[in-house]
């Protein structure tokens, strides 16, 4: 690959970066729709649409750790070059989870007090929090995500601490 090319093609090293990032959000976010695009049907689909959604975001974050390390750093300090991204496709997963909440809420799968956007942000919080503390959790001797039986504990608990506190 010559350096000339891609330079010509993205514009800079800023511009490929762009195309890294806004090419795996977008992967993000198709499957963001195709898991919560639909109303909830039931609570048992509610709580399974939540875990495939779980279950997929640590499947990409460990498919591409360095690559979501950078992603979040960088959404963390709204950078102008990752801005545009962050509020056109991140946000969008985001705001699918928000909707989705309050489509269970209106079902009555959802407690009504609860703010919908809180309880995302809970969600993605902790999910993040399991993701970046690995590091920590390999240096005090315990198994990492990339452990399957790991993952599944670690997303099992999270789970069963977000459905027992919104859980209708």
């Amino acid at each position: 690959m010559n350096v000339s090319l891609i330079s010509y093609h993205f514009h800079g090293k800023e511009g490929l970066h762009r195309a890294v990032l806004e090419d795996f959000a977008n992967v993000g976010l198709s499957i963001t729709e195709r898991l919560l695009s639909v109303e909830p049907s039931s609570p048992e689909d509610f709580n399974v649409r939540i875990r495939l959604f779980a279950e997929e975001f640590f499947a990409i974050h460990l498919e591409h750790r360095e690559t979501c390390l950078i992603i979040h750093r960088e959404n963390d300090m709204l950078l102008p070059h990752t801005k545009e991204i962050f509020f056109n496709i991140f946000l969008r997963v985001f705001e699918r989870l928000v909707g989705f909440i309050e489509a269970g809420q209106k079902r009555g799968f959802v407690r009504d007090h609860l703010h919908p956007r809180l309880t995302a942000g809970y969600l993605i919080g902790a999910m993040k929090h399991i993701i970046f503390s690995d590091p920590i959790r390999i240096t005090l001797g315990e198994p990492s995500i990339e452990d399957p039986a790991q993952r599944a504990l670690l997303i099992n608990q999270t789970l069963d601490i977000f459905f027992r506190g919104v859980s209708a």
